[in-house]
């Protein structure tokens, strides 16, 4: 079982999605969240750990605790999401241009977050056992069905403020 994580950014509203598939490709579990936005104060508190902890903890942590399922590694398109590796212990690879140590899969050059290059012989081991699987496709899909949940489109929330409030308030 194989994890895929993305990011979409509009609007200075951050929506993320995970996509759960077997080997044959076929979705078993998927989650998004909610648009984040951070607000002026964590701009400044955070200052350039903002966005490693928006898309690492905030959003990629979230999904990935979200799960029943645990798949033997993820990839992700977004640098940004290797942030995640740091508080889950699945092997976590990304499939964009970062400053980390890279290997190949495939055709596809692939990175992990600084201080595990340990997961780059657990990402090529099941690489290896795949077959004809485009690592990059799923990823489309991601994109595409968080479009289609229209949660690109809704109110943003604070990055502070749980989803679970977040709910509640759209309901009262």
């Amino acid at each position: 079982m194989l994890g895929f994580l993305s990011a979409l950014q509009a609007d200075g509203a951050i929506v993320g999605g995970y996509l759960l598939l077997n080997a044959a490709a076929r979705p078993l579990e998927f989650h998004c969240t909610a648009p984040v936005r951070p607000t002026r104060a964590q701009e400044i508190l955070y200052g350039p750990t903002l966005e490693p902890f928006l898309y690492g903890e905030q959003i990629g942590g979230a999904l990935v605790a979200k799960t029943k399922l645990k798949p033997v590694c993820i990839f992700t398109d977004t640098a940004l999401m290797l942030s995640a590796r740091t508080i889950q212990d699945t092997p976590l690879a990304c499939l964009a241009s970062t400053n980390s140590e890279s290997f190949f899969l495939g055709d596809c050059q692939a990175y992990v977050a600084k201080g595990h290059s340990a997961d780059i012989s657990a990402v090529q081991a099941t690489w290896d056992k795949l077959e004809d699987f485009d690592v990059q496709e799923p990823f489309t899909r991601i994109r595409e069905a968080l479009q289609e949940v229209g949660s690109a489109s809704r109110p943003a929330r604070s990055a502070s403020e749980p989803q679970d409030a977040a709910k509640a308030r759209r309901a009262a």
